[in-house]
């Protein structure tokens, strides 16, 4: 990882529980304090009370709300906070749709 991540403050959103806290705890070894939730509406509540997230990484497939629909209301509230979607299914219109609501970029899951 990069020394300009260190000291950042991440959230992850993903529904496979062992994705989540494996990615939590490899960004926690590179110093940065990650937080885990487990769905959209979840990922919406910590960010509507807490602005002092620096990045999102969040999966495209979730039961309820989807990686995208959940990116389309955190966009209501904040438009710039950086949301990368990360996914293990070939979703190209879902990840265009998130592109289009301001995505910064995309990861395929092993």
């Amino acid at each position: 990882m990069t020394d300009n991540l260190s000291g950042k403050k991440i959230l992850i959103v993903d529904d496979d529980e062992r994705i989540g806290k494996m990615f939590q705890n490899l960004l926690q070894e590179e110093n940065m304090t990650a937080d885990y939730v487990l769905n959209g509406s979840d990922a919406i509540e910590r960010l509507k009370c807490n602005n002092e997230y620096n990045l999102v990484f969040m999966d495209v497939i979730m039961p309820g709300l989807n990686g995208v629909e959940t990116l389309q209301c955190i966009r209501l509230f904040n438009k710039t906070i950086p949301v990368v979607m990360i996914t293990g299914y070939s979703v190209p219109d879902m990840l265009q749709k998130a592109h289009e609501y301001g995505a910064y970029s995309s990861l395929n899951k092993p």
